[in-house]
């Protein structure tokens, strides 16, 4: 994972990075920005793009925010940190901080220890994901969010936060 963050210090640092500003699908911007063979844009339900280097895969969810706030989806969050069928052992989640075209800083933190710093119990996760389903069989679904400051960041186990 060291790879992955040395080369996005670089090409935050020495690259247009126009695309942050973009209020959503700013994701193809951002590995178009990285430049590497080894990173691979993905629309999937669980991250944005995947980190591939010789010896493993790294499955990453981007979040930007522009006032340092960034809105965390506590549906999803809660069926990530209880599904049997995800992964987390190679996942990680990318905050981003930027100011109009300008990346200012960025953390890597393990989605699992991301996850638990939003304080998701066990009762709350099943509510919201019942919840959530019975919404789901009339068309409509919980937009439940936690609000995350940037400041909250530096307290998260293994974060690796980079400020440019």
């Amino acid at each position: 994972m060291e790879e992955f963050i040395d080369l996005c210090k670089e090409s935050f640092s020495n690259e247009n990075t126009d695309f942050i500003s973009k209020k959503n699908s700013y994701e193809l911007g951002l590995c178009e920005c990285l430049n590497s063979p080894f990173v691979e844009r993905k629309n999937e339900h669980y991250y944005d793009l995947i980190w591939k280097n010789k010896k493993r895969s790294y499955f990453i969810e981007v979040k930007k925010s522009q006032s340092g706030s960034f809105w965390i989806p506590e549906v999803r969050s809660a069926k990530m940190i209880f599904s049997k069928d995800i992964d987390l052992s190679d996942h990680y989640t990318m905050l981003i901080r930027f100011k109009k075209n300008q990346i200012l800083a960025f953390a890597v933190i393990p989605t699992k220890d991301f996850l638990n710093s939003l304080n998701i119990d066990e009762k709350w996760a099943h509510c919201l994901i019942e919840r959530n389903n019975e919404l789901l069989k009339i068309k409509r679904q919980i937009h439940c969010q936690q609000s995350y400051n940037w400041k909250f960041v530096s307290s998260v186990p293994n974060a690796k936060i980079i400020t440019l």
